[in-house]
């Protein structure tokens, strides 16, 4: 959604009220707005992403059904749910999980190699450490990162994932 449909740092309980009643073929109460990232990673954008949460799963299911107007627009809504999404831990590079709750060897990102952290790597010939290729481990084409992408992608596509029951 555009970002200056709603201005989170300030009592935005009017903008709402609005969406509810952008909305009020859906049914929708919504209990909070938040946006998904914490913090803005990124120089300003003219669009971001939210999480609305709402008092009812079936009003949820609708607005995932038919979509959700703000300001005359209709955007796509999916369920949030972010173990579906792209996930690489930064400790041994692999997927579906964190560094936080890795148990593995550290690697390095650029060389793979466990003897020295991405950080101090001065090797000049990349070795990705899940598909053994040319780049860094965390390159946007390497086959491993894709073939995740995909199995996620299959399983956010389940009807039992897409709705909530």
């Amino acid at each position: 959604m555009r970002t200056e449909a709603i201005n989170l740092d300030t009592d935005h309980s009017d903008t709402i009220k609005e969406w509810e009643n952008e909305n009020s073929d859906r049914a929708i109460k919504i209990i909070k707005v938040i946006p998904l990232r914490r913090t803005a990673k990124h120089r300003p954008t003219a669009h971001h992403s939210l999480k609305i949460y709402t008092e009812d799963k079936e009003a949820a299911n609708r607005c995932i059904q038919r979509g959700f107007v703000i300001d005359s627009l209709k955007h796509k809504v999916e369920r949030y749910a972010p173990q579906w999404h792209m996930n690489q831990c930064y400790k041994c590079y692999g997927f579906s999980h964190r560094a936080a709750t890795c148990k593995r060897k550290e690697k390095c990102g650029k060389c793979g190699k466990e003897d020295h952290t991405t950080l101090e790597c001065t090797a000049t010939e990349l070795k990705c450490t899940n598909c053994k290729g040319n780049h860094e481990a965390w390159h946007t084409h390497c086959p491993t990162r894709n073939e995740e992408s995909i199995r996620l992608a299959n399983i956010r596509s389940e009807p039992s994932t897409t709705y909530f029951l």
